[in-house]
């Protein structure tokens, strides 16, 4: 998935040797990077005196519309089936091209990793917006993971 923040991601290392002050072990190596970045630009706006949730939307838009174009895209080729099956129905008469192809593409859809490139890109999302809220997110909390 996008960044493979999925369940299924690689994890870090000797999670057990986790100290005070270091990045949080039950994170995937994607989640650390996302929240090590999204640091970065928070303290860069800060440090220039710029508006970090725009520097933040800045920083995220080029990931957010390619999430979209791939999604769009596999979607697209997931309900491809259906209608080459509906096409064939409206030729032949006949609604079993249709069904099949209904079938074809519901067990592409389960199969699919879109729902959780979606869920990637959302939780991606939530975290900027947790970090570029100046009113909710203190000094500390933004230098928890700086060590």
């Amino acid at each position: 998935g996008i960044w493979g923040m999925g369940k299924n991601s690689s994890r870090r290392g000797g999670e057990d040797e986790h100290k005070p002050g270091e990045s949080r072990p039950d994170l995937s190596i994607s989640q650390m990077l996302c929240k090590k970045a999204l640091r970065t630009v928070v303290r860069y706006a800060e440090q220039n005196g710029l508006d970090r949730e725009e520097e933040i939307r800045e920083m995220l838009g080029p990931v957010q519309r390619q999430a979209i174009k791939s999604g769009n895209k596999k979607a697209l080729k997931n309900i491809l089936p259906f209608y080459v099956g509906y096409t064939l129905s409206l030729a032949t008469l006949n609604p079993l091209p249709m069904l099949v192809g209904l079938a074809v593409t519901d067990t592409m859809e389960k199969d699919s990793k879109v729902k959780e490139e979606q869920r990637n890109v959302s939780e991606i999302t939530s975290e900027a917006d947790r970090v570029a809220d100046v009113e909710k997110t203190g000094l500390l909390d933004e230098c928890e993971d700086e060590y």
